[in-house]
């Protein structure tokens, strides 16, 4: 046989040479493997599968927290408590407990004899009133003409002072009575006193009963007025610093489910409780909720240092194994067949409802978009072609 020629050995070795490096990769292969750290590409199929979605880093309303636990109290003027004026008998009670009711309505009526006594007592005033004051005004006349002697007048003006002044006390105490002094004063005696609502509110409680005699000391009703209930607080001394009124504060009822309630910082105490050593402070709720009772228990989060910030979902950042925050970002159009994905360094802040202020370690390119969601699928892939 006749030895290969040069160039026919060469092109022997050449076809035996690419023939063992193998044909091209297979189509249904979903992650190219780039040198380049941090940069990651998939499918377009791949990146649905893995639910990646894409946005950007947005501003968003953060803030340093502080949690603080308490409950719904009223202010001073907005529960009442209902006494009888002097000591009665009950005869009727005209609410039931839980009904709201107005200003001056009436919640149940009494009687007794001294009520009588001093109805009784004022018109007798009245009438010797008018008479002294007649008979006032007739020395009067008299002394003006040299009829009369002074002391005369003097006698007469002492009288009418005297019955003037018991006239008014009387006056006084019929009118706390609840009487109607209009009527009274058309001589017609009434027999039951009213006990009437100081403010307008729902009946908390009701300590009395039908024919019952009631004394002044006895709280006949409750009245509380729920339309302005406030949010009682206590923080813990170390976090006072930051609390202070204007604040925004949201809290939740654990036997209320539902959204989250939102009020403002009123005031904080100027003293340390020392069981717990923390500090009262109240809270204002900013608007009406059905269900709300005083003394339900809240926890509450007092939003302060509050600010629009630059940030990204919480599930967006990725920590690696030195502590450094990163996320990824792509510059690929959604219906492009593959999406290149690089890594941008992140410092982060405040993280607040799911949201963390985060600044990057440098400008993002004008069409870039960050991974939100599916970012640790990213992040697998990355390990997946370090290791390959």
């Amino acid at each position: 046989m006749r030895p290969l020629s040069r160039f026919t050995m060469g092109l022997l070795i050449a076809v035996i040479l690419l023939l063992s490096c193998g044909g091209p990769a297979p189509e249904n292969a979903e992650t190219v493997s780039s040198p380049e750290p941090g940069r990651v590409v998939l499918t377009a199929e791949q990146a649905k599968r893995a639910g990646i979605e894409l946005g950007s880093i947005r501003e968003v309303l953060l803030s340093h927290d502080v949690n603080a636990s308490g409950k719904l109290v009223l202010p001073a003027g907005r529960t009442a408590s209902v006494h009888l004026p002097m000591g009665g008998i009950i005869r009727q009670i005209h609410v039931k407990t839980g009904q709201h009711v107005r200003y001056g309505e009436v919640l149940a009526s009494c009687t007794d004899i001294s009520m009588i006594k001093i109805q009784e007592d004022y018109l007798k005033a009245r009438a010797i009133l008018d008479m002294t004051s007649k008979e006032y005004n007739r020395q009067e006349e008299l002394a003006g003409n040299n009829i009369s002697a002074a002391r005369q007048l003097e006698i007469a003006g002492g009288d009418y002072k005297q019955a003037l002044a018991t006239y008014h006390s009387l006056e006084s105490q019929v009118r706390l009575l609840g009487i109607n002094i209009d009527r009274l004063n058309n001589s017609e005696i009434i027999p039951e006193i009213p006990l009437i609502s100081p403010i307008n509110g729902r009946v908390a409680e009701i300590n009395i009963r039908l024919g019952q005699f009631v004394t002044p000391e006895t709280e006949a009703f409750e009245i509380i007025d729920i339309s302005e209930l406030m949010a009682e607080i206590f923080v813990f001394e170390k976090d006072i610093d930051a609390v202070a009124p204007g604040q925004r504060i949201t809290f939740t009822i654990g036997s209320l489910p539902g959204p989250e309630k939102e009020g403002k910082v009123i005031t904080t105490g100027s003293r340390v409780e020392p069981e717990g050593r923390v500090i009262r402070v109240v809270a204002s709720i900013s608007k009406a909720h059905e269900g709300l009772l005083p003394g339900m228990f809240v926890s509450s989060t007092i939003h302060t240092g509050e600010q629009m910030l630059t940030a990204l979902p919480g599930e967006a950042i990725i920590m690696d194994e030195s502590g450094q925050a990163f996320a990824y970002y792509t510059t690929s159009k959604s219906n492009d067949p593959e999406m290149i994905f690089q890594r941008i360094n992140l410092t982060t802040g405040f993280d607040e409802g799911g949201f963390v202020h985060v600044t990057p370690a440098m400008p993002l390119p004008e069409n870039a978009r960050i991974a939100v969601k599916g970012s640790y699928y990213i992040y697998s892939q990355m390990l997946k072609n370090a290791g390959d």
